[in-house]
């Protein structure tokens, strides 16, 4: 299994590494601050994951009584194709056993720039057990799809999730 790390402040040894992965994977339309969602301490979570000494990635998550949503998950590209995807969300899953794992993924249409990495990605986590719920969003004028493993949930429970986080003041998403 791999170890992870909270990370509390952007002064953490793997917050460096974080960042540029964090800006190299994801397009400017799909970032929100990293530096809140380190800074909240009661529903957002940023963790780091290492092979012995080998920095792996990372995940930032959200998590609501019994969900906790993946919102960002990447790995070090040339470690990518070697598993760590997969290990990284067994380990999301293993500290996490009695609540509901989502992932966002890109809805797959014939216009999306990376559509062979996206069909790929979902090839690898549809055969890690996790399911393809019927919830779907528009946030930043990109589409997505949930995959959810362990539970599932309602259109509701996501609702809720979402109210939950907004009633609280979340203002990191």
């Amino acid at each position: 299994m791999l170890k992870y790390q909270f990370i509390h402040s952007t002064r953490h040894p793997d917050y460096a590494n974080i960042q540029s992965l964090y800006r190299h994977s994801f397009p400017p339309n799909e970032r929100k601050d990293l530096v809140k969602l380190i800074d909240d301490d009661r529903f957002a979570k940023v963790v780091s994951f290492h092979d012995e000494a080998q920095w792996v990635g990372f995940a930032s998550l959200l998590i609501v009584r019994s969900i906790v949503h993946i919102i960002y998950f990447c790995v070090e590209p040339k470690l990518r194709d070697k598993g760590y995807g997969s290990r990284i969300l067994q380990t999301i899953q293993t500290a996490h056993p009695d609540q509901a794992i989502l992932v966002d993924i890109e809805t797959i249409h014939e216009h999306i720039d990376n559509r062979e990495q996206v069909e790929g990605y979902l090839k690898k986590i549809m055969t890690s057990g996790n399911h393809l719920l019927s919830l779907q969003y528009t946030l930043q004028n990109e589409s997505y799809e949930i995959l959810s493993a362990q539970k599932t949930i309602t259109p509701d429970d996501f609702q809720r999730f979402w109210g939950t986080l907004y009633q609280n003041g979340f203002e990191g998403y």
